[in-house]
C-alpha cells in the first residue's frame, strides 16, 4: 500500500466521530449520528469513501466496557467496517489503536481523559472543537500518522 493514501480515522459509537487525511493531511472532519446503528454507518462509510477516495480505514479497537449493551454495539459497528473494507478492498487498521495505546503514542498518557485529548488536538491544530468524538477521531489518525513518519 502507498505510504499515506486518503485514510478515514474513525471513534466508533453511536455519535460516530470521523477525520480524513489526504495524503497524510487532515482535510475534513466532523461527527455523524448513528441513529439506525449499522444502516447509518454502512451509508456513512459508502459516502465518505466515495466522496474521498479512501484507500484506508483507521479504526479505535474494540475494546471490552463495563457496558454490554455498548460492546455489543460496538462489536457490530466494527463488524460492519470490516465487511465494508473487505468488500471495498480498502485497508484496514485497527491493531495498536486501543484508547490506551493511541493516546501514549499522541499526548504520552495512556489514560488521558477526552477533555484531555480535545485540548490537546485543539492547540496543535489551533481550532475549537468542541465535540470530543471528532477530536479522538483527529487523535487517531494523527497517532497513525506519526507511526508512518517513523
Amino acid at each position: 500500500m502507498e505510504k499515506y493514501g486518503n485514510t478515514l480515522a474513525l471513534d466508533c459509537a453511536t455519535l460516530m466521530g470521523w477525520a480524513v487525511a489526504i495524503e497524510g493531511t487532515l482535510t475534513e472532519y466532523g461527527e455523524t449520528r448513528l441513529k439506525r446503528g449499522e444502516i447509518d454507518l454502512w451509508g456513512f462509510l459508502t459516502d465518505i469513501t466515495a466522496k474521498h477516495h479512501i484507500t484506508r480505514i483507521v479504526a479505535e479497537n474494540i475494546f471490552l466496557d463495563k457496558n454490554v449493551r455498548t460492546f455489543e454495539r460496538l462489536a457490530n459497528y466494527h463488524g460492519v467496517i470490516h465487511l465494508f473494507s473487505q468488500l471495498h478492498n480498502i485497508e484496514l487498521i485497527t491493531k495498536g489503536y486501543q484508547p490506551t495505546e493511541w493516546k501514549r503514542i499522541l499526548i504520552r498518557d495512556a489514560y488521558a481523559t477526552k477533555e484531555e485529548v480535545k485540548n490537546y488536538v485543539n492547540k496543535l491544530l489551533g481550532k475549537h472543537i468542541q465535540s470530543d468524538n471528532t477530536t479522538d477521531a483527529i487523535g487517531i489518525l494523527l497517532t497513525w500518522t506519526r507511526r508512518q513518519r517513523r
